[in-house]
């Protein structure tokens, strides 16, 4: 968490919402740090949340670069949190498609009704994805040009991150 701080600090307060740093950690998503911006409207999460992989944008990006967390997640039964949780493999499988495609999972009131979130991988020096970035917020839409604006931010920091990670010793 160290050398992601400021890349996470830099995305919480260009994108304006809060922005948090996750690891896998067995078959959730456990956040390892979080960088509140200073809107008064503005999301609470702690280190240490623990977070369902399905529904939240941090899961997802696990998901996505994990096959085999995917198909255990698809066996399971997921648990339905909001009326726009997706469960049913094929909508899980969509999801995950959806975003090794464009680069960054979305969330869009799967979770929490009212939030949406979007996160970007971290990949290793050997490709693997055990870290996530993004920004989780109110916004009106995921459409929306604050969204795709934090999306932009957010990748940008991951690979930030990844570029950092690859040059310690």
């Amino acid at each position: 968490t160290a050398i992601s701080r400021p890349f996470l600090q830099s995305l919480a307060g260009r994108a304006g919402e809060t922005a948090f740093l996750a690891a896998l950690d067995g078959t959730d998503a456990l956040l390892l740090d979080v960088a509140e911006a200073s809107n008064p409207l503005r999301v609470a999460l702690g280190p240490g949340t623990r977070l369902p992989l399905h529904c939240t944008a941090q899961g997802k990006v696990f998901l996505a670069w994990n096959e085999n967390m995917m198909r255990q997640i698809s066996r399971s039964q997921p648990i339905a949190y909001t009326p726009h949780t997706h469960t049913a493999p094929e909508q899980l499988q969509a999801d995950v498609a959806a975003t090794r495609e464009r680069g960054y999972a979305i969330e869009d009131g799967e979770h929490r009704i009212g939030l949406r979130a979007l996160a970007a991988p971290i990949p290793d020096a050997e490709g693997r994805v055990r870290y996530a970035i993004g920004v989780v917020g109110m916004f009106r839409r995921v459409q929306s040009e604050e969204f795709t604006t934090a999306a932009h931010l957010a990748i940008e920091a991951s690979r930030a991150i990844a570029a950092s990670l690859q040059r310690r010793p």
